[in-house]
Formats: structure tokens, sequence, C-alpha cells
């Protein structure tokens, strides 16, 4: 996946023609899955994005960082577009993103910037369930609102909402429905392999190395509606190695239907936001 597939959009300035990156795309064999769809909304074209960046901007409320701004549109049913300002006024990113009922104890350990020029964009280098002595494993997460955390002293632990964007995702009835299909692997019904960090060592694949395979048990499932485009996607709250995880889904590329209890296995890109690890709430964001 590289960065043109993945974004920064932008720059733009009202008024004018739609950015030229396409935004969070990336092609999964001959289906083309890309993070929009995946919350239900129809992006097939990079001028679909234009109506999306003009709503975000007049619908949503803006957070200053220290680059500049972003507004968090919040659509119902969970979905949010983040769009990031520079201080010119002109957008740099455009973020889909997932607010559910996840948290994971996360230990911060560094920042990732993909590209200097765009500070509004980046993602955090962290531990699951504890810092580097005590945690599960080591992943990478980008951060809708990243510049928001500039000033975020590390290492930190922290309550972290962490969304899955499923690239490729199968669901199973149980752990022995999934424990045959995986054969002669025998792969833990609750596992995570942060399979970005080793796309490119001490560096990422397109800037962030965001990517993770995992499995998990299914604790709660429900089919939305995208309130802007009628289209519906899969929310699954699932418990894996090291935390829970919000994991969205385009129905097209789901294989199998969710059950409680049951397993789910896939590729995932992972958007999280950071919360306070005592109490739950936004830290470093106001307006």
């Amino acid at each position: 996946m590289s960065r043109a597939d993945r974004g920064p959009v932008g720059p733009h300035r009202g008024g004018e023609k739609a950015p030229e990156a396409s935004g969070h795309i990336c092609l999964i064999g001959s289906l083309m899955s890309n993070h929009f769809s995946t919350l239900g909304f129809e992006v097939r074209a990079k001028d679909d994005l234009l109506p999306l960046i003009e709503r975000a901007h007049g619908e949503g409320k803006s957070f200053p960082a220290r680059h500049g701004s972003y507004a968090r549109w919040e659509i119902g049913q969970g979905v949010e577009l983040w769009l990031g300002m520079d201080e010119g006024g002109a957008v740099n990113t455009l973020y889909p993103h997932f607010s559910g009922g996840a948290r994971m104890t996360v230990g911060l350990t560094g920042r990732i910037i993909e590209d200097p020029d765009v500070p509004l964009q980046g993602a955090f280098h962290g531990w699951a369930d504890g810092l580097p002595e005590t945690g599960c494993y080591p992943f990478v997460f980008d951060v809708p609102n990243f510049d928001c955390f500039d000033d975020l002293q590390l290492p930190t632990l922290r309550s972290v909402q962490l969304a899955a964007f499923a690239h490729e995702i199968a669901v199973y009835r149980d752990d022995e429905d999934f424990a045959r299909s995986t054969g002669d692997l025998r792969v833990a019904s609750e596992s995570f392999i942060p399979i970005g960090l080793f796309a490119n060592q001490g560096g990422t694949e397109g800037g962030t190395g965001s990517r993770a395979a995992f499995s998990g048990h299914i604790l709660k499932y429900r089919e939305l509606i995208n309130r802007v485009h009628g289209q519906r996607f899969w929310s699954l709250l699932v418990q894996t190695y090291g935390g829970i995880v919000d994991v969205v889904a385009d129905p097209q590329i789901l294989n199998g239907s969710p059950v409680e209890g049951g397993v789910v296995h896939g590729s995932f890109w992972l958007s999280g936001r950071i919360l306070d690890s005592r109490v739950g709430i936004l830290t470093h964001v106001s307006g």
C-alpha cells in the first residue's frame, strides 16, 4: 500500500478542484476496498471526496493543533471524518475513523511523521497492554488528530480506542471451526501480528506501518448504515491478544456471518484515538 494510496488528501482550499490524492485507498487482489467504503461511504473516485471535505469543513467541530487545526465531523453510528488544515487553511489530511466501545491500554513510545511537510499526519509506536518491559507486543497505529498530541511526553501509558479497518476478513462459528480453517498452521484464536513493522524493519511501509493481522473473539456485532450515503457496513467488538478492538468491514469483503463468541481473523489498517488512561476522556483536545 503506497503513500499515494493512503493519503494524505490535499492540499485543498474551498473552491479549488478536488484533491489529487485518493486517500486511504488500497487494492486487495482485484477488489478495490478503501477505508471510506469500509464505513459505508460511496467513494470510488477522487472527485467523490470533495463533497465530504466540504461537509466536514462546514459541519465539523474545530480543534486547534500546533501546526493548524482539525475538524471532526461526527456523522453518527460511530462514523467520523477528521479534516486536517494547515495554518493557512489548506486541507492536508482527510481521515476516516470509527469511534466505538473498544479500549486498549497502550504504552506509547514514539511518534512517526511520514512527511515533515505534513505535520498534521502521523502515527504512534506503542506496546499493547504495557510499556516495553511488560507489554505484549509492539505495533503502530495512525491517529486522526495526531498533531494535537505534539506536547505529549513519552513514554506514557494511555487508553486507546483502536479501530481496525478490514482489508481481508473472515468469521468463524467457534474456536473449532477456526482451527479447522488454519490446518497445520495452528493459529491461536486470539493472536496479533504487527505486519506493518515487518514490511520495513526500522521504518514503515507507506510511512507508518499501521497494519496488523490478528484473530480474536467476537464480543458484539452490529450491521450499521452510513447516514450520508446509506450504505451498510459491519461493526464487531473483538477481544484479541493484548486488548479489545473495534473492527469495521465492508460487507463485500466479509467472508462468513458474525456470531457472538465466534472468531474473526484478517488483516487490517489501524486507526486509534488516544484517551486518558485513568478516566477514559480525550486529552490534548480542546475547542
